[in-house]
């Protein structure tokens, strides 16, 4: 009957003993709090010719940006959106390097490709040529 009732208390100790060791070990004050300003620096901008940008994809192989320009209706399937591209300065190399999309946002590149979400479907475009492969 004794070995039932150690194995009843010993959980009971074992318990007791960890919480009290968890009390010690607790940081007796609250830490310091410190408030940080952060402070933004333009580092460059583009011109105003771009409509309604939505999104930004960088490709480190030729060091371009490509730029998603939905042009005012974003849901709309109104064909008047565009893809641009830029220099790592932020001058316009090619304002409507690809036209006829409806409200491109996201964008990745792959295999010579650059595959641009346009509201209903994905658009392939050639990087090479800027032609719209496949829809």
């Amino acid at each position: 009957m004794k070995p039932t009732i150690l194995i009843l208390i010993a959980p009971i100790l074992l318990f007791s003993c960890t919480a009290k060791q968890e009390q010690q070990s607790a940081p007796e004050s609250e830490p310091e709090e410190v408030n940080i300003t952060p402070s933004l620096t333009r580092v460059w901008a583009s011109d105003t010719l771009l409509r309604t940008p939505e999104s930004v994809l960088y490709d480190g192989q030729d060091d371009i940006i490509y730029v998603a320009n939905v042009n005012m209706n974003p849901w709309e399937k109104d064909g008047n959106g565009f893809i641009s591209k830029l220099d790592m300065e932020g001058n316009i190399l090619e304002l409507e390097w690809v036209t006829g999309l409806h409200g491109p946002k996201g964008m990745g590149i792959l295999d010579g490709s650059i595959y641009v979400a346009d509201i209903d479907e994905v658009v392939q475009i050639a990087l090479a040529s800027g032609e719209i492969v496949n829809r």
